[in-house]
Formats: structure tokens, sequence, C-alpha cells
């Protein structure tokens, strides 16, 4: 009977010694559940183009020139789309901008005015610039990255993240741009 009852215990021993390396392996598992998708962009160096008024627009390939905001500079915008797979949620993004290089000289940027129909032949008198914007020496934009909201295509998720690889110093005239720029999207399942 001695050998009956070793041979229990040895098989119970296993058991437990199986259910603990299978945990062991399930919790070292789970970190691989998260996934992270980088894409590193390459921007050319901006190009000024002066306006009649004595004003300049910085213009950068590929970018939208972004007005959104009436009385406050216009400058270079991109967006950035990056796919995650169906079934997994977005848990942050990350934005990681390179080096900064001044461009040489001083600059008066334009300024976005209220949108209208070209149809609109009336005339009208433009908005003035944000005098509280163009008197400090704040950075503009003041973020230099936002999130949109995410859409969906084919079962994929589309995570869209507009960036800013220009910095702008109103008061001082001085601009600032980036030639690299790195989204990073941290997602799980």
């Amino acid at each position: 009977m001695p050998g009956v009852l070793t041979c229990i215990a040895q098989v119970r021993l296993r058991t437990w010694a199986f259910l603990l390396l299978f945990f062991v392996l399930l919790c070292s598992a789970v970190p691989s559940l998260a996934e992270t998708y980088s894409h590193t962009y390459t921007i050319s160096s901006p190009q000024l183009r002066a306006l009649p008024d004595g004003t300049a627009v910085l213009e950068i390939d590929g970018a939208a020139q972004y007005s959104g905001v009436v009385g406050a500079p216009i400058v270079p915008m991109l967006t950035s789309r990056l796919y995650v797979p169906a079934g997994e949620a977005v848990d942050r993004v990350e934005v990681a901008f390179g080096p900064w290089q001044a461009l040489p000289g001083s600059y008066v940027l334009a300024h976005g005015v209220s949108p209208r129909p070209t149809s609109d032949t009336s005339p009208v008198t433009p908005e003035a610039a944000d005098k509280a914007v163009y008197g400090s020496d704040a950075p503009y934009p003041p973020q230099a990255w936002r999130r949109l909201s995410d859409q969906v295509m084919l079962g994929y998720r589309l995570v869209l993240t507009d960036f800013f690889p220009v910095r702008y110093a109103p008061a001082s005239g001085r601009v600032e741009f980036t030639e690299t720029v790195t989204v990073t999207v941290h997602a799980s399942r």
C-alpha cells in the first residue's frame, strides 16, 4: 500500500507543479497582449511665402495651413493616420518631436480670418490680429499636437492625430521647426 500512496502523492505534486507553471506562463503572456504601432514622419524644411501686406505664410510640403483660430497665426499642420487591428483598444497616443531648429530672421506670420464663401463678393474688412497672441512670446500653437476622434474602416481603427512641426514666438518673430516627428499608439486586446 505504501507504493500506491507514493504514486498518488507524485500525481498530486505533478498536478500542482503543472498548474503553477501554467499560471506563471499565463501571467507572463499578458504583457504580450499589449501592442505598439509607431511611425516616424520626415518633414521638409518650411518655406516662407511673403504676402502683399508684409506678413508671411510658412509652407511645408504635404501640410495643411491651420487657421482655425480667428486672429491667431496660421501655421502648418500635418495629420497622422495609424491603423490598429480590429479587437484592439487604444490606450494612449504619444507624439515625440525631433530636435528643434530656428529659421534665421524674424517674421510676422499671417493670421486667420473668418471663412467666407467664394461667391460672396461684397466688400468686407478682415478681422485684426489677436493682440494677446501677437504681443506674447509664448510658443504658438500652445499645444504641439492633438488627438482627433478615431474612425473605423473595414474593421480597423484609424487613429488620427494632428501635429504642428513648427513653433512660433509672435512677439519676437522667432520660428522653430523640426524635421522628424514620431507618433506612437499603444493598444491592448
